[in-house]
């Protein structure tokens, strides 16, 4: 068993089950983020984070919302700190749980509420921005299209949240390329008509 693994038990419960699997989940992603683009899950953390306060800020702002200025704020400080304020491992989640009298699966149900929530609204918004576009009533869309940035921002809150809690190795170093004047050479030769064969004497 892998040191992320231990630090990441699956309890045996229904909600442990799920949130096993959407573990896995989100760590393919991360792993197949990191084959493809040779950067560190950092970045997409990071990025997970920016978006979401950014979304959740501007929601807070258009609808406007008080309720949502703190967990923006909260995202935007994880993107600067590279998530220093959210749980490392679901096992520190559980400690920080039961130091503050809480549930000890509560940061689970939460980043699991989180991506639930955020999913479900953002397939009911994004059915009120179609009705509107085809109603052509411009205030159902625009209402549709500020909600979704809840949606959206609450759904990268959960997956930043997920990142934040598993342990990567670094990503495969990038392949170099050619330098350009060779590679043209390349290309050149290539496309030139190549002489036909002498044949030899007989």
């Amino acid at each position: 068993m892998s040191l992320d693994d231990q630090f990441n038990r699956e309890n045996g419960t229904f909600i442990g089950r799920i949130d096993n699997g959407v573990y896995k989940l989100i760590k393919r992603i991360g792993n197949f983020y990191q084959d493809k683009t040779h950067k560190s899950v950092d970045s997409l953390k990071r990025s997970s984070y920016g978006v979401a306060g950014v979304s959740l800020g501007s929601y807070c702002a258009l609808e406007p919302s008080i309720i949502m200025v703190l967990p923006s704020l909260a995202c935007v400080s994880n993107a600067i700190t590279n998530g220093r304020f959210s749980p490392k491992s679901s096992l520190e989640g559980e400690i920080q749980s039961e130091a503050s009298f809480l549930p000890k699966n509560f940061v689970k149900y939460t980043d699991l509420i989180f991506l639930g929530l955020g999913s479900t609204t953002l397939l009911y918004n994004g059915i009120k921005i179609i009705n509107g576009m085809a109603s052509g009533s411009s205030q159902e869309m625009s209402r549709g299209i500020i909600r979704a940035q809840y949606s959206i921002g609450t759904i990268l809150w959960g997956f930043g949240n997920y990142l934040n809690k598993m342990s990567f190795g670094d990503p495969p170093p990038k392949p170099k390329k050619e330098p350009l004047l060779e590679r043209l050479k390349e290309k050149i030769r290539f496309s030139l008509p190549q002489p036909s064969p002498v044949p030899s004497p007989l």
